[in-house]
């Protein structure tokens, strides 16, 4: 699960026409390799990741040109959703075909087992990477943080995005896919799902239960999950105007450690060849949450917190600049929540957990435009006065 600056970055360079046709050009940190020495103190284990996400999505509903000249307006619904991703990695290759398979709980909701599938010959690279920009592009990118009706200094940073890609790969590291989809080292993977769409997990289903995965290439692993390690809970985003600024806010969840918000939108103005991103990002630190990534245990996610880089559990609202929302439009805007990496091991194997909870808010909503701004539709019926068009000429 690419991280949500990730994502909207990754759509605002492709959206922008910035993006090259191959992604192989991409600066990424370079892997250090281990020497022997090294490799022979490290015994192999099966590996075993599960990444649980609530994912809360607040998309457009855009009227027809005729109901926008009666008066109609730009709405909003909102969907939740869950969704898991699985990846067995076992240094064994089987004698016969691979399989495997995770019994779960009943509270899952999904039948008594996924099957975990072993791809055919190679696997293509998972997407996630910087896409590389196009030579000459004059777009740049201005980047500002922390919390705080003003900006501090030093805001905003200006990378040029047509010539400075060391320091793009640089600030923005947490583009690379999630670690459940990456290639393993050798041996055998299966994963779940296997195709291109998720199976639609129910709201109320829960990990809470006895889990065994099992297969002909790996230890048999046993392990048992609670309800504090269970999925996170949906987030409400609001926004509206402070000033000149804009101030984010929302409901805390029970189980979620931390909290990371953002907000990206165009610059103002230059036409399509020479149009800035801006983006916003809470961290007090200039490159805060491309440092939440890898193995956020607790104990890790409470030292970022300590820094500055993740707000804390008990934060319920950050104020993005007037700075940089007088810079940007079309601003959209996503919240991120932490539950840490739960690592669970037995003699032959390694369980990691990781559980995440998102929501992003497309442009319009509660940015504080004429008639409202856009009301969301909600559950069971419609929302009045939204954002219409026509009103801003």
């Amino acid at each position: 699960m690419q991280r949500p600056t990730a994502r909207l970055l990754l759509s605002a360079l492709l959206l922008m026409g910035f993006a090259g046709a191959s992604a192989a050009e991409a600066a990424t940190p370079k892997t250090t390799r281990r020497g022997p020495a090294a490799a022979a103190k490290t015994t192999p284990l099966a590996r075993y990741r599960i990444s649980a996400e609530t994912t809360t999505a607040r998309t457009i509903k855009m009227p027809s040109l005729g109901q926008m000249m009666g008066g109609g307006s730009v709405s909003f619904s909102t969907e939740t959703n869950r969704s898991l991703l699985l990846r067995l990695q076992s240094p064994r290759t089987p004698a016969t075909a691979p399989q495997a398979e995770h019994r779960i709980p009943a509270r899952l909701q999904l039948g008594t087992a996924l099957p975990l599938l072993s791809p055919q010959g190679s696997s293509p690279e998972p997407p996630g990477e910087i896409p590389p920009i196009e030579p000459g592009a004059k777009a740049r990118l201005l980047r500002f943080w922390g919390c705080g009706a003003q900006a501090g200094p030093g805001q905003p940073e200006v990378i040029e995005l047509g010539t400075d890609r060391t320091r793009l790969a640089e600030a923005f590291r947490t583009l690379r896919a999630n670690p459940a989809l990456r290639p393993g080292p050798g041996g055998t993977t299966g994963t779940w799902p296997s195709g291109n769409e998720s199976p639609k997990i129910p709201l109320s289903a829960s990990l809470v239960g006895e889990h065994v995965v099992s297969g002909n290439y790996s230890p048999e692993i046993r392990f048992s999950l609670d309800g504090s390690q269970d999925f996170l809970g949906a987030l409400d985003l609001k926004t509206a105007p402070e000033g000149e600024a804009l101030r984010l806010s929302w409901g805390t969840l029970p189980k979620a450690l931390a909290y990371g918000g953002q907000v990206i939108g165009l610059g103002k103005g230059g036409g399509k060849e020479n149009r800035d991103i801006v983006i916003w990002e809470s961290s007090a630190q200039r490159d805060g949450l491309s440092q939440a990534e890898g193995e956020l245990t607790p104990s890790v996610v409470a030292k970022l917190v300590a820094q500055g880089q993740l707000l804390g559990p008990e934060r319920s609202s950050c104020v993005m600049s007037a700075e940089a929302r007088r810079a940007m439009e079309l601003p959209t805007t996503s919240l991120q929540a932490y539950g840490g990496v739960t690592v669970l091991q037995g003699p032959d194997w390694v369980v990691t957990l990781e559980r995440q909870s998102r929501t992003t808010l497309p442009p319009f909503d509660g940015m504080g435009l004429p008639d409202g701004g856009g009301k969301p539709e909600g559950k069971g019926g419609k929302g009045g006065g939204g954002f219409n068009p026509f009103k801003l000429f």
